[in-house]
């Protein structure tokens, strides 16, 4: 299990080395944030009052990192009594709660907030549950005994008494609560009852073969890379444990599918601060920095080595993540330079990801179907400096229905949030589940991808993107066999673009239309994902129209570095 990281000189270690300091601060500073704001245990007219009572997901979310930050510190530094006494108040608060799933996703279980049902295992209480007991044993000759078995009797009352008398719609659901929640539940069995962790396996394993099964042998998560950090880091975690559990006689890690989702970071890593944003993903996502250390110490050479300026320590509200940011840490890991000459095609899914000396640049195929949907087959993204020059803005705001059968009225989610073709003012259609591929002639340097399907129109017979690789940038031709009227192409930068002797100029690239075009340029809002300090609830996005001259059914748009 996790002996080695109980030991004394490794705490030692992390405590003293350089290596280390931007770990310590990220924490440190996590810590000094948010326990400005005092959580108190939640009353109960929060549980099951008001539905729309933000307060609620407001102290969850801060008495969750208060816990990790103050744990992460109180393993740090041993003696420093503030860290303890925080540490073990804070374990007594969630000891108390009569619910560890509050929040909103009770109405998945066909349950509402007047309900009393402390055994609901949703990915909040799997993913706590897991943290406790990891805590437990960590903190295991340094807390109570009083509070040990508190922990003890409550991991049993959230997490192995429910899992043992109920069945869950996550246990053979295609995305990652399948993997959050059964790799909870799991890790908590292997550390409070192995027994029952044995006679439980099978269920587990159906469990993590149906999360695995959401995948192709290309490696994407659909979802976007902050679920690939949180999905599979639950799955990740959950083998390596396993592996341990069993003396090394299962390892889930020994399956080329697997080792093709560990790959999947690297293949989206754009430039130094810059992922690929397709789906419901941050504009300044990172990747937690434990994640491809761990991997890379299961598979080697097989793993790229990544920039450090990228990842982070808090990136996910969970401890699991945190603690092997510490313990499987390795700074040689860590990227010096970017390969700027590597192309990744995943074609099961359609993603083509390239990254040359003078930009990067991302295409998607796919269908409009996957899990955390956009509207956005045939879409891409162009980095220069790392900086979307094209863009992709990723998630809107989870609110307001975000999830829900309105979906797509959101601007974030909706075809019109995305670089494509509009037509006669439709755009693309979220009825097609048949997956666009994106074809690379490697000898050409150019990409293709045909997406009429895509969109629900008559009149559109086909729909071909080309995407020729040059030098400075790429030429994006697009050929359109359409019987109606009006054809708009669709850009959009978050970045203020100016219209200079009839091109676009956005900082020092260029974007040049053919057949002279100059594009109306709208200003939308994107609603974003998350509000952090210094971060706005808005950004504005702008929208370059290009209006092709009446019969005219082909475009080229050249997107140059000058």
């Amino acid at each position: 299990m996790l002996a080695f990281a109980k030991d004394k000189a490794l705490w030692e270690k992390i405590r003293t080395s350089p290596d280390y300091e931007r770990h310590r601060r990220e924490v440190l500073a996590k810590y000094e944030q948010v326990w400005q704001v005092p959580t108190p245990t939640l009353s109960y007219w929060q549980v099951v009052g008001d539905e729309d009572n933000g307060d609620v997901g407001h102290i969850l979310y801060n008495r969750g990192f208060q816990l990790y930050t103050t744990a992460i510190l109180a393993l740090i530094y041993p003696d420093n009594e503030e860290y303890y006494r925080r540490l073990v108040d804070t374990l007594w608060t969630y000891c108390n709660e009569c619910t560890w799933a509050v929040g909103d996703f009770r109405d998945y279980y066909g349950v509402t907030r007047h309900d009393y049902f402390p055994g609901l295992i949703d990915i909040g209480s799997a993913s706590l549950g897991m943290t406790l007991a990891e805590i437990k044993y960590l903190f295991s000759d340094r807390l109570p005994k009083f509070l040990i078995d508190r922990l003890t009797a409550e991991l049993r009352r959230h997490i192995i008494d429910p899992y043992l008398n109920n069945r869950y719609f996550w246990e053979w659901h295609d995305n990652n609560w399948t993997s959050v929640c059964a790799g909870g539940v799991g890790v908590v069995l292997m550390y409070e009852d192995p027994k029952t962790f044995y006679a439980m396996k099978s269920r587990l394993d159906a469990s993590m073969k149906c999360y695995l099964d959401s995948f192709a042998e290309d490696g994407v998560c659909v979802e976007g890379s902050a679920y690939w950090g949180f999905g599979f880091g639950f799955y990740a975690n959950y083998a390596w444990m396993l592996r341990e559990f069993t003396g090394g006689r299962i390892n889930l890690f020994d399956n080329p599918k697997v080792k093709a989702i560990a790959q999947f970071m690297q293949k989206i890593v754009l430039d130094d601060h810059t992922l690929v944003t397709f789906s419901d993903v941050n504009p300044t996502e990172g990747y937690w920095i434990g994640m491809p250390h761990m991997l890379k110490d299961v598979y080697g050479d097989e793993m790229e080595k990544l920039p450090a300026e990228i990842a982070t320590i808090t990136v996910y509200q969970h401890f699991s993540f945190m603690l092997r940011c510490f313990i499987f840490y390795k700074p040689e890991y860590n990227a010096t330079e970017l390969n700027r000459n590597v192309t990744y095609v995943m074609k099961d899914k359609g993603w083509l990801t390239k990254r040359a000396p003078k930009y990067s640049f991302a295409a998607k195929g796919g269908h409009n179907g996957e899990s955390h949907n956009h509207i956005d087959v045939g879409n891409f993204i162009f980095v220069h400096n790392d900086k979307q020059i094209i863009c992709d803005m990723g998630a809107g705001s989870y609110s307001n229905g975000y999830h829900g059968k309105n979906r797509y009225n959101h601007f974030a989610p909706s075809a019109y949030a995305h670089n494509l073709p509009i037509y006669d003012g439709v755009g693309q259609s979220p009825i097609m589940r048949e997956a666009v591929i994106i074809d690379y002639d490697e000898a050409a340097n150019r990409a293709h991808c045909e997406f009429a399907r895509a969109y629900v129109n008559p009149k559109l017979k086909q729909l071909d993107r080309y995407y020729d690789f040059k030098e400075n940038g790429v030429w994006i031709t697009d050929t359109h066999d359409y019987e109606g009227d009006v054809i708009v192409e669709r850009f959009l930068t978050a970045i203020p673009p100016k219209v200079v002797d009839g091109t676009v100029h956005i900082e020092d690239v260029v974007l040049t239309a053919s057949d002279g075009i100059v594009p109306e340029i709208k200003i939308e809002k994107h609603h974003n994902h998350i509000q952090r300090p210094g971060w706005p609830e808005y950004t504005d996005v702008y929208c370059m129209d290009y209006t092709l001259p009446k019969g005219k059914r082909t475009f080229t748009l050249q997107v140059e570095v000058q």
